[in-house]
């Protein structure tokens, strides 16, 4: 895995970052912020546009190999049992079995207000995209320049977890704890099988959580 930053890739972090601070002082209605996440999205898929060529090549040769590629879903799939387990025993021995996450409460409230095709186009396309190469593509690649590869995935693993906390809180830190393991998740797929198919399973695994929100 490369760890070069070209002057697009900061560019787009940069954005990316800038849009994400703002969210602390400003809040847009759906909308807006949809086509915010689109254009993050594509100045995403332009800055790195030959890592996607190169990856998603990568991903049709390994493909003609069935083992490698259930090899690193078999990563990918370990962390979330992981995570998951890890999850329910700090909420039962917490007794916060009821608590939710504020933002994916926030999130579920602007999700019920839009049509399916929108809510998926947002959440399962347009957010993982930006999340994938900002999280996999651009901060793998950042922390890489100092750390270990692996040292580098579970730092990026940990900041993706805790941007989707809203606060401090113990309840908040523990119940970020499956985004944590999802981040380390993609993090390994990109690392050996290309942040395409890291983006593949993220776009699933969102859609996935859609579904009760969407079916009436």
């Amino acid at each position: 895995m490369s760890f070069k930053i070209t002057p697009a890739m900061w560019l787009f972090a940069a954005v990316y970052v800038a849009w994400g601070v703002r969210g602390f002082f400003i809040r847009f209605d759906a909308p807006v912020a949809i086509a915010a996440n689109a254009v993050l999205a594509a100045v995403g898929v332009w800055a790195f546009r030959g890592v996607l060529l190169d990856h998603a090549l990568g991903l049709a040769e390994n493909l003609r190999q069935p083992l490698r590629v259930l090899g690193v879903l078999g990563l990918f799939f370990g962390c979330l049992i992981a995570g998951s387990v890890i999850f329910s025993i700090a909420i039962n021995l917490t007794g916060l079995a009821d608590y939710e996450l504020e933002n994916d409460v926030a999130v579920g409230e602007i999700v019920v207000k839009q049509s399916a095709l929108v809510s998926v186009a947002w959440m399962a396309v347009l957010g993982p995209a930006g999340e994938e190469l900002f999280f996999r593509g651009f901060l793998i690649r950042f922390l890489g320049q100092w750390f270990a590869p692996g040292w580098a995935i579970v730092a990026s693993a940990f900041i993706f977890g805790l941007v989707h906390a809203s606060g401090v809180s113990a309840a908040e830190m523990i119940f970020v704890l499956p985004h944590i393991f999802a981040g380390l998740g993609f993090g390994l797929v990109t690392w050996k099988g290309g942040i395409v198919l890291s983006f593949l399973l993220h776009a699933a695994v969102n859609t996935l959580s859609l579904l009760p929100m969407l079916i009436p």
